[in-house]
């Protein structure tokens, strides 16, 4: 009797612990951004910073306005001297996918927002499955676009290996199992075991042997700024739940992508950030862009992986980002 009494008394606890974590968190993200109408509909966004030319942050999968706002912020891109628009694309958040579900559907909302906004043209930053929407707006509204930031970014159709599928099928899993894997690793994981956490998320991004896992894990441990970086990543996909139509949609249309899409209208010059070791998204991608676009230079981390901002060079990555920007950033933005 006592033994189901402190089973019940236990559940009770850890109940109310994630009731608490879920409304606390999606509480924050709503606090931060605004819903704003469009002609194509409503979209989530946040709009960061007083003056200086707009980027517009563009999330992976999964995600929302909050992965765009944290990359511009490893960027730190409000620091010099640029406005951040990170918005939710289709799918995440607030954000309804609203039968947004092809990446130039995506595309036309984003230039509706931005004629919401007053604002003629941005530089784009685009991560991982962001990339499709990024290049449609480069190829379907290529006045709006002045330069683009494109890290580790999907940019045809997505071929899945043995790998990248095991990481798909986790994602597929119920929302509520992915919440409660994201509300373990915050509030108990990080702090009973981090060496843990870190090994597998490198396992799951990086194309790495096995037995060195645990001497990079104690390399990402031992940098500040890479296990803030880390620890912020694994706050993307919290809670699921409320990115789960937009994470199904993209990995169904990522799939569904032509193996040659044309982007001969695209005029905007692009800095591409890829990992030699990703897991996830291969070179081909990058190798695309550099064989299809007019303006492309490119920095492949030779032991990067998926996850860019704890990669090796990232603090290059961050100079030359901030460069590229100032370097084609227009002379008057509205």
């Amino acid at each position: 009797m006592i033994g189901l009494v402190g089973l019940g008394l236990f559940l009770f606890i850890v109940v109310l612990n994630y009731t608490h974590w879920f409304s606390s968190r999606t509480s924050a993200l709503n606090a931060g951004s605004q819903v704003i109408e469009t002609e194509m509909g409503p979209i989530e966004y946040a709009l960061v910073g007083d003056e200086g030319p707009v980027v517009l942050s563009l999330h992976g999968v999964p995600g929302g306005y909050d992965f765009g706002i944290g990359v511009a912020n490893m960027l730190s891109l409000n620091e010099s001297g640029f406005r951040v628009l990170s918005v939710s694309r289709p799918g995440y958040l607030r954000t309804p996918l609203n039968g947004l579900v092809s990446a130039e559907s995506q595309a036309d909302l984003y230039a509706a927002l931005l004629d919401e906004l007053a604002i003629d043209s941005v530089a784009l930053l685009a991560v991982s499955g962001g990339g499709p929407s990024a290049l449609a707006l480069a190829q379907c509204h290529p006045e709006r676009v002045w330069g683009m930031i494109m890290a580790i970014t999907i940019t045809r159709k997505w071929t899945l290996d043995d790998h990248a599928k095991s990481v798909v099928a986790f994602r597929r899993l119920p929302p509520i199992l992915v919440n409660l894997s994201r509300w373990y690793i915050q509030q108990f994981a990080l702090r009973l075991n981090p060496r843990r956490v870190v090994i597998q998320n490198v396992a799951v991004n990086t194309r790495v042997d096995p037995d060195a896992l645990g001497s990079l894990a104690d390399e990402i441990m031992a940098d500040p700024e890479r296990m803030a970086h880390l620890i912020l990543s694994i706050s993307f996909s919290a809670p699921m739940s409320t990115r789960w139509e937009g994470t199904l949609n993209d990995l169904d249309h990522q799939a569904e992508l032509p193996n040659e899409p044309d982007y001969r209208a695209i005029r905007a010059p692009v800095f591409a950030v890829y990992g030699q070791q990703d897991a996830l998204v291969p070179l081909e991608h990058v190798e695309y862009m550099v064989e299809h676009l007019p303006h492309v230079e490119i920095h492949i981390d030779p032991e990067g992986g998926h996850i860019p901002y704890f990669h090796h060079q990232w603090s290059f990555v961050q100079s030359r980002s901030v460069e590229f920007l100032w370097e084609h950033a227009p002379t008057v933005q509205d």
